[in-house]
């Protein structure tokens, strides 16, 4: 039971920070990420700010991103929000009630669903994304994308 709840858990943060593309071109463009946003909603304007930079995106294309990316602002307050809810209410279970086991699995289920659906919609989000770039920046993100896991 505790390994299904700290992978539910591992799997909601790995989900949420799944969402963002931060890549570190200091060293390329004299560009840094520290200080150019302001908390968790800045990540997503610095994800359309450096699409658009690094794959050389059209205006239409620019306008497109941010379309899909949308106004994501209170979403990330949202998700902490009920993460904690989540722990409050494991917290709040007696460890002894003969019913524990059985409302910690909901719990745990439950919590397994929000992540299941903020990772489907981060995919999505990538896939609409994905479709309005051209094959030459298809091809430059994908190869982003393989230095950036090269990097972590």
């Amino acid at each position: 039971m505790k390994k299904l709840l700290v992978a539910v858990l591992l799997t909601g943060s790995i989900a949420t920070a799944g969402t963002v593309f931060a890549f570190d071109h200091s060293k390329e463009e004299g560009k840094t990420l520290c200080g150019m946003h302001g908390g968790m909603g800045g990540h997503h304007k610095i994800h359309a700010f450096l699409m658009g930079e690094l794959l050389d995106l059209s205006d239409e294309q620019k306008q497109s991103v941010k379309d899909i990316i949308g106004n994501r602002k209170g979403h990330h307050k949202h998700q902490k929000h009920a993460r904690r809810q989540a722990f409050q209410k494991l917290m709040a279970l007696d460890p002894g009630a003969p019913d524990y086991n059985e409302k910690v699995a909901e719990i745990a289920k439950e919590t397994a669903a929000k992540a299941e659906a903020r990772i489907l919609e981060a995919a999505s989000r990538q896939a609409q994304i994905y479709a309005i770039l051209s094959p030459d920046q298809q091809e430059k993100l994908l190869e982003l994308k393989m230095e950036m896991r090269q990097k972590f």
